[in-house]
């Protein structure tokens, strides 16, 4: 199982680095990777991740989506432990998702 768990978080740490690196659309799909392995749809962090991608990747909807689910299972806690994560709650909220 601990095996399992390993793949998904190795996932979202390469989607991670590829944002960072400005490869988003590569992260993109390493954050789809996360999604679908063990724990994965329950991750806050990974929802975040993939919203940011997919918002500076152009899709607005999709990136709208994720980072709602984020919110769904976080809270505003995953946007706090983020510098830009208000810009972000505030997409949320200019669009009337979240108070």
């Amino acid at each position: 199982m601990i095996r399992r768990i390993i793949y998904t978080w190795l996932s979202a740490s390469i989607g991670n680095a590829q944002c960072q690196l400005g490869q988003l659309d590569a992260a993109r799909h390493s954050f789809y990777d996360a999604l679908n392995g063990p724990g994965g749809p329950g991750n806050p962090f990974v929802h975040y991740r993939l919203g940011q991608a997919l918002i500076k990747l152009a899709d607005e909807d999709g990136g709208t989506q994720s980072l709602l689910k984020a919110y769904m299972l976080d809270g505003d806690g995953i946007f706090s432990a983020d510098p830009d994560g208000l810009i972000y709650l505030q997409k949320l909220r200019d669009k009337k998702l979240i108070d």
